[in-house]
């Protein structure tokens, strides 16, 4: 509703929870930090730090000698160090994208934005379900509480990595029916998923498959039935397997 009232930019919440109508104050942050990473494409910056609680949205900091403002941070605790992901703007450019876009919103209906496809980082999850901060405020879409998977794919599904981005979708526009529809590329780092699930009452591997890995290298060959075999010195053939796994001639 206050999106609508006054804008995106027109109101923030504050670190004490409050609901505050007005833009937020930038301030410079004054707390020592490192910088491990910076994506420009991505207007991501990993930095590391010991008073993660100065670095606040809207806060400026300087990256690559450039003030840029915070727009949105996530904690990230990984063994033996503490990293903060900033998504971060240019302090002009930002402000000219965010008057843009309340413009186009101006324009539109309300209900528009929900056609679109936007992004957003995993924080958490309950059972099959996650849960979502969006990576830009600007973009006029909420934080979402357990959203469900649709990969494209019956039968798939996977453990996503607390930090990791995700592109999310509403079904028929509706902003009650978000679903993650799509995830990390290779060369990112939450790339690779806790875990993965593939189900089906079978699951083949076609013909045209000619060798199928499984885990990391090195690897062994796996026997099949009728394979020959030798152990010391004597040679035979497997003619016992499992029935529930098979593999092609």
């Amino acid at each position: 509703m206050l999106d609508v009232l006054v804008g995106p930019a027109g109101w923030h919440v504050s670190a004490a929870g409050q609901t505050v109508i007005g833009s937020r104050v930038s301030s410079v942050v004054e707390a020592d930090y490192t910088l491990v990473r910076f994506s420009p494409g991505q207007r991501l910056a990993i930095v590391a730090t010991e008073l993660p609680g100065a670095f606040q949205p809207g806060a400026t900091v300087t990256i690559d000698g450039v003030a840029r403002a915070i727009s949105s941070c996530t904690l990230s605790l990984e063994p033996g160090k503490l990293r903060l992901h900033l998504v971060v703007d240019d302090e002009a450019d930002g402000r000219l994208r965010r008057a843009l876009r309340r413009i186009a919103r101006a324009a539109a209906l309300p209900q528009h934005r929900f056609h679109g496809l936007y992004e957003y980082r995993v924080t958490g999850s309950d059972g099959n379900t996650w849960h979502l901060q969006a990576t830009d405020p600007g973009a006029g879409v909420p934080d979402l509480m357990e959203v469900p998977l649709k990969p494209g794919m019956p039968g798939a599904n996977s453990d996503l990595t607390d930090g990791s981005r995700v592109l999310v979708q509403f079904v028929n526009a509706n902003p009650g029916r978000p679903v993650i529809t799509q995830f990390e590329d290779p060369d990112a780092d939450g790339w690779s998923p806790t875990s993965v699930e593939l189900t089906g009452t079978s699951v083949t591997i076609g013909n045209g498959a000619l060798s199928t890995a499984l885990g990391s290298a090195p690897r062994l060959g796996v026997a099949r039935l009728t394979d020959a075999v030798t152990v010391g010195g004597f040679g035979g053939t497997i003619t016992g397997s499992s029935f529930t796994v098979t593999a092609g001639l």
